[in-house]
Parts: structure tokens; C-alpha cells; sequence
């Protein structure tokens, strides 16, 4: 929606823009499909915050577990494939658990 917008404000608008657009003016109808596209973008600022959040907890907690994972592979032969598996496995059921997927 963002990029139509856009592209529709950038067909209507010259190179020459003036620094107060008369009401018709190339440069007017570019500032309002800015200002559309803006609201767009700040309608979107909170999901991704959330998300960003969600993926950095995440994050957080499969490095925990690689660490848990390779300090037991010193006593067991866990390798790294297995490590790796048991990680993703865990954090795709804990992001189910959250909702998140």
C-alpha cells in the first residue's frame, strides 16, 4: 500500500517543488501521499516492535541452550548437528507456546 502510494505521489510530481506548494501543485499531492504513507508505517511500529522482542528472547534462550548443550558434550558425544536440532526444535516450541508462529 506504501509503495502505490508512493508511486502514485511520484508520478504527479515535477522536479521543480516549491517550498509552499499551491493547493494542485506536483510538490502538494507528493507531501500527502507522504503523509498517508507515514501513517502506514506508524500503524506497523508496534507490531514489529513485538515481534523484534519476541525473535531477541528467543535468541537469547537458544544461546542459553547451545551453551548447556556443548558443556554436556564434554562429558556425552552430543554433535553438533544434534545440538543444533535440539535447539531449533526447542525454540520453534517455545515460539508456539507464545503464539508467535
Amino acid at each position: 500500500m506504501v509503495l502505490f502510494c508512493v508511486l502514485a505521489a511520484k508520478a504527479r510530481t515535477s522536479s521543480a517543488t516549491t517550498a509552499k506548494p499551491r493547493p494542485c501543485s506536483p510538490a502538494r499531492a507528493a507531501s500527502m501521499a507522504a503523509f498517508k504513507a507515514s501513517r502506514f508505517v506508524c500503524s506497523e511500529i508496534a507490531p514489529i516492535t513485538l515481534n523484534t522482542s519476541l525473535i531477541l528472547f528467543a535468541s537469547r534462550f537458544m544461546l542459553e541452550m547451545l551453551s548447556d548443550i556443548f558443556s554436556t558434550s564434554l562429558t556425552k558425544e552430543v554433535t553438533v548437528d544434534t545440538a543444533l536440532f535440539t535447539i531449533t526444535k526447542d525454540c520453534c516450541a517455545s515460539l508456539l507456546a507464545a503464539s508467535v508462529i
